[in-house]
């Protein structure tokens, strides 16, 4: 017995010594995977610098954007948005605006609630018209780490948008073309509130109020004659919008915000158990214990997701400053870059499942503005000439010699006689020519992306 007792005690030391050797070389494993984390993290940050000299990662600060508190046209901006009425717009009547055909007037039922809607809306409208002499300097936006930001001004500016759009179509309506293209001015100038620095969800709602703002030149166009003069400036507007890098500040500023968001996790400022999701695949999931192990042991790994996400907004940002024909290709590669574990954490599912819609969205509204330049030149043209032209090739060169190219084919926009106008248009993102024709849901397959002009005693219809 005394032989198997000591027999026994000898086990256990040899145990208690493979276990101390164990978690001695989960501690040495641990801290070589902390310093080669750290490293490629390092590595990675030198690198999107070197890509982006001017602008380092570490020199970025949201506390250091420019305040424009006192710039005139945002202050009109939110003095309209103010004024608003609570509720207001009727969530139905912009669907309704947005579905009427353009070769005819509005039918009477829409413009009685459009005229009531403008009515309830008519001191905000008179601070909203400001806007046209007025162009807002970016509204500051406030970050809360990690990873989300205060959308809150930006989304008020939606509902006066609106407001401006139904003040075009109701003055197009009744031919008053200076006031339709003063309600389009308006719009064009309000998207300047928004900026990079609200992030990929600020420039889709800039997409959006500018669709409207084409829509509106598009109803202006359909309805009314507008003087050269007009159509002038007009282009030079949506020129300065179609050159704007919105896509490429917008990842910039995403970029830096998914740094700095991970800098505080790693630095213990912002816990992991209060960012309590992760994502599987390209859907976040709640998984409390998983977060709550980050806290303990997820330094190297959140260095490693770290890393790995900062080249990967690396690769989107230099993909949206190539050619817009050249991006696809990029945003393929982008795609078989999606190779997420189990483990990685926010904002990765939204990175990985939202960065490339980014691009599909940009696309298509530069084939939008693109159509709406060349369009407004053919209308010039027609002015000057009585007639359409036969080719865009008497059409007075774009100043941007981009601006006349399809950007998802890289070919020479379409042009298509009619018999009651003609039809301006890209392929769209199906690459295939559907003879210009749209459709109001504006993106299904088998529709082109583009514009109609109609013939001078095809316009003003009635309803």
């Amino acid at each position: 017995m005394n032989a198997g007792f000591r027999w026994l005690v000898r086990q256990l030391r040899v145990g208690r010594l493979v276990v101390l050797a164990l978690i001695g070389c989960l501690g040495v494993g641990y801290w070589y995977a902390a310093r080669l984390a750290s490293d490629e993290l390092q590595a990675t940050v030198a690198e999107a610098d070197a890509a982006d000299p001017g602008w380092p990662l570490e020199d970025w600060r949201w506390g250091r954007l420019p305040n424009h508190e006192g710039d005139p046209g945002l202050q009109a901006l939110r003095a309209a948005a103010t004024r608003l009425p609570e509720g207001w717009p009727e969530p139905d009547l912009i669907n309704d605006l947005r579905s009427v055909s353009r070769d005819a007037r509005l039918p009477a039922a829409t413009r009685a609630r459009l005229h009531a809607a403008l009515a309830e809306a008519e001191s905000a409208l008179a601070e909203a018209r400001q806007l046209a002499a007025n162009a807002p300097a970016p509204a500051r936006v406030s970050w809360q780490a990690p990873w989300s930001i205060d959308l809150g001004q930006i989304q008020t500016f939606r509902p006066v948008n609106y407001l401006l759009y139904y003040d075009a179509l109701d003055r197009a309506d009744q031919g008053d073309v200076d006031g339709a293209l003063r309600a389009s001015r308006a719009m064009l100038h309000g998207c300047r509130a928004i900026d990079g620095t609200a992030l990929g969800i600020g420039f889709l709602v800039r997409l959006v109020n500018c669709e409207m703002a084409l829509s509106a030149i598009e109803a202006t166009l359909a309805w009314t004659q507008p003087a050269d003069a007009a159509l002038v400036d007009l282009q030079s507007l949506v020129a300065a919008e179609q050159r704007a890098p919105l896509l490429t500040e917008a990842l910039r500023h995403e970029r830096a915000s998914l740094h700095w968001g991970f800098v505080a996790l790693e630095s213990g400022e912002t816990p992991m158990s209060s960012v309590n999701y992760v994502a599987h695949g390209t859907n976040a999931v709640r998984l409390p214990a998983v977060a709550s192990a980050y806290d303990r042991l997820g330094t190297p790994m959140l260095r490693y997701v770290h890393a790995w996400l900062l080249r990967y907004c690396g690769e989107m940002y230099a993909a949206s400053r190539l050619p817009c024909t050249e991006q696809p290709a990029a945003l393929m590669q982008l795609r078989l870059m999606r190779t997420p574990r189990w483990w990685t954490v926010p904002p990765a599912a939204n990175v990985l499942a939202f960065g490339p819609e980014l691009f599909d969205h940009s696309l298509w509204m530069q084939a939008r503005m693109r159509c709406i330049l060349v369009a407004l030149a053919v209308e010039r043209h027609r002015l000057r000439t009585g007639a359409w032209p036969q080719s865009l090739d008497e059409v007075a060169p774009q100043p941007q010699p981009e601006a006349g190219t399809d950007p998802f084919d890289g070919e020479p926009l379409r042009y298509r006689r009619l018999p009651d106008g003609v039809a301006i248009y890209s392929v769209g993102p199906d690459l295939k020519d559907a003879q210009g024709h749209f459709d109001q849901n504006r993106r299904l397959p088998g529709t082109d992306v583009g514009v109609r002009l109609w013939d001078a005693e095809r316009r003003a219809r009635p309803e």
